[in-house]
């Protein structure tokens, strides 16, 4: 007899570490997501921070030839003789100002594109994600039937959505919550 149960236990033993180690697989795989996800973020901030310093230098310089293009309009005012070269004096900073404000205009956009993207990227990173199992709360195993999820910080209403495998707006609705996308830390949401 005791053959016969350590013959059964070695074949069982093999199928329970598979067991494990694709579970934790799956859980590297998230971690691993996870810590792309905000090396990503880490970046745009980064390229964010950078353009958005070269939107102040420029800024700075436009109010700097604005500045100038004063100084000049005092100088055409008060001396007569001098006005023709004043006048393309003027003109010359006028035409830098709309090549700046252009150029500012390009940059806000090239951010605006390059968000856009990494958003997009993000959240298809997200949908590709295969989806976690629906963790019970106390009261759902208590028989409630529903989970409650406390808020931590920082947790967003797709994440609690995905962490339960339920819609964000069947969250929503079950809640009634006005403002989605302000959750408060130590909220309490019923999921469906």
């Amino acid at each position: 007899m005791k053959t016969a149960l350590q013959s059964v236990c070695a074949r069982a033993l093999p199928c329970i570490a598979l067991a494990c180690l694709t579970g934790c697989n799956t859980l590297n795989d998230s971690d691993r997501m996870i810590a792309h996800q905000r090396e990503d973020m880490n970046i745009m901030r980064a390229d964010i921070d950078r353009l958005s310093g070269r939107l102040e230098q420029m800024e700075m310089e436009n109010a700097r030839l604005g500045r100038e293009v004063e100084q000049v309009r005092g100088a055409v005012s008060s001396a007569g003789s001098d006005r023709a070269e004043a006048q393309a004096r003027m003109s010359d900073i006028e035409r830098r100002i709309q090549a700046l404000d252009a150029a500012r205009e390009k940059d806000r956009q090239a951010i605006i594109d390059q968000l856009s993207a990494k958003i997009s990227e993000i959240l298809k990173a997200g949908r590709a994600a295969p989806a976690r199992p629906r963790t019970a709360s106390r009261s759902e195993a208590a028989g409630g039937g529903q989970a409650v999820h406390e808020v931590q910080a920082g947790e967003t209403l797709s994440a609690i959505a995905a962490r339960y495998n339920v819609r964000i707006d069947d969250i929503i609705q079950a809640n009634g919550l006005q403002d989605p996308d302000h959750l408060l830390n130590g909220q309490k949401l019923v999921i469906p």
